[in-house]
């Protein structure tokens, strides 16, 4: 068996340095979607491209490369996006002469928003309006294709004088509140990177009802050890359930307590009493 081998010479003055005339650019993308990069690389001899991912070579399945009168052209084709190719890609060419590498450019994938209730339950009464809202939170610049509210599983259709949306989709205005109006709220929105769902409660009751605090007479004086866990003790009442938020007196500046966890220094109960994990000297003073 015979094989030919087509050997290409260059005289010292024909050589030019490798060189990229088209840089890839940065690229979003939705799992499971397709992603393309794209390099032009120029020399004499024509240069050899590559890819690479983070500091890693990128596996020439991956990336085509053509020889044309300007240069080589080389397309980088992810077909199946991952999480995992979120990151840094560069473009290499090397043609014995010299070698380089272009900037790192970022493949950045799109997330599905996330869904905060405003409130876990709303609370209406009859003849009044009422506004049911939820805040769409996106990671990337995602525009919504399409917002649904649902009824205790049925979907909310906008009626003039009853029922009104927001622009956005993201509250539902029931402008004259009756008993049948009560039921399970249910939010969706649905995205080009995926969708969103959330669902908060309608009680009906009678009237609002001003919310009061009222401090039990043993503890309105206290004192704490230096290092135990202690309780500052309030009552709270009133129609719809307040939210309840903890700050010393004396200090205007002083950061607010409205959170639920035990994991943190300072923590709100359901009781609506403050938990302090760790007294400190300075927790001494007068609590609000």
């Amino acid at each position: 068996a015979v094989a030919d081998i087509y050997v290409t010479t260059y005289k010292a003055d024909e050589v030019q340095e490798a060189v990229v005339i088209q840089a890839p650019k940065d690229q979003t993308a939705i799992l499971g979607s397709a992603v393309t990069f794209e390099c032009v690389a120029f020399g004499i001899p024509d240069p050899t491209v590559r890819w690479t991912n983070g500091s890693s070579d990128m596996d020439s399945s991956f990336f085509t490369n053509k020889y044309t009168e300007r240069g080589v052209e080389s397309k980088l084709v992810i077909t199946n996006v991952k999480s995992y190719y979120q990151g840094e890609y560069r473009c290499k060419a090397d043609n014995g002469k010299s070698s380089i590498q272009t900037k790192p450019v970022y493949m950045e994938l799109i997330n599905p928003p996330s869904i905060k209730l405003i409130d876990s339950v709303f609370y209406g009464v009859p003849g009044k309006e009422l506004v049911i809202a939820v805040v769409v939170e996106y990671q990337n610049a995602v525009v919504a294709s399409m917002t649904k509210w649902y009824r205790n599983g049925e979907p909310i259709v906008a009626e003039p004088g009853k029922i009104v949306f927001s622009n956005d989709g993201t509250a539902v205005t029931i402008v004259n509140v009756e008993s049948a109006s009560a039921g399970t709220y249910s939010f969706t929105i649905e995205t080009e990177a995926g969708s969103a769902s959330t669902s908060t409660k309608l009680e009906i009751i009678s009237a609002y009802i001003a919310p009061t605090v009222t401090i039990p007479q043993f503890f309105t004086d206290v004192v704490a050890y230096k290092g135990s866990v202690y309780f500052l003790k309030c009552t709270v009442d009133g129609k719809p359930a307040p939210k309840v938020l903890w700050r010393k007196k004396e200090d205007e500046k002083t950061e607010e307590y409205n959170v639920h966890d035990d994991t943190l220094p300072y923590s709100v109960q359901p009781d609506s009493s403050l938990r302090i994990a760790s007294v400190k000297e300075t927790d001494a003073g007068t609590w609000t």
